[in-house]
């Protein structure tokens, strides 16, 4: 199998099957399954960090081969971490990303992770790089703030 054939595979699953999110809760649409209960025969639940990944990923298959339809689903997979950001609960601080949502009720998972607000910070720069967003930019910089003000210790290092 041909490196494109691979990527070309990969992308197919990312963004043709239901490991990402295009209906059903108006919260969901962009966000991406963490994994398949195969004995439940349902997705588990709808995973920040993960979707944060697949950001990154899909402005990297639209600077591959330049298709639109990449461009906008990554700004889809944004819109949920901004969306998800926006329903972060007060006591988590301001910019915090909440761990998901659960399915099949679509709750906010009010847990907090460092490295899982990393990752969608990381996907809102790379595509805020492609297509600058006043509210991208303004999303990545609260996430950067509560990495810095409410996560990292004196040390330097991240609370998880």
């Amino acid at each position: 199998m041909s490196y494109q054939t691979a990527i070309n595979l990969a992308l197919d699953w990312l963004t043709r099957t239901e490991v990402y999110c295009r209906n059903g809760h108006p919260a969901a649409p962009g966000g991406v399954a963490q994994g398949y209960h195969w004995q439940k025969r349902q997705y588990t639940f709808i995973y920040s960090e993960i979707t944060g990944y697949q950001v990154s990923a899909l402005v990297n298959a639209w600077r591959w081969f330049g298709e639109e339809q990449y461009l906008s689903l990554a700004r889809q997979s944004a819109a949920f971490v901004t969306r998800i950001q926006a329903q972060a609960d007060s006591r988590a601080g301001e910019g915090a990303v909440p761990h998901g949502l659960s399915l099949p009720g679509f709750e906010v998972r009010h847990q907090y992770f460092s490295f899982d607000a990393a990752m969608c910070l990381q996907g809102l720069l790379d595509l805020h790089a492609l297509s600058p967003s006043a509210d991208l930019l303004a999303a990545a910089r609260g996430i950067g703030s509560w990495l810095v003000d409410r996560m990292q210790k004196e040390n330097g290092a991240f609370r998880s």
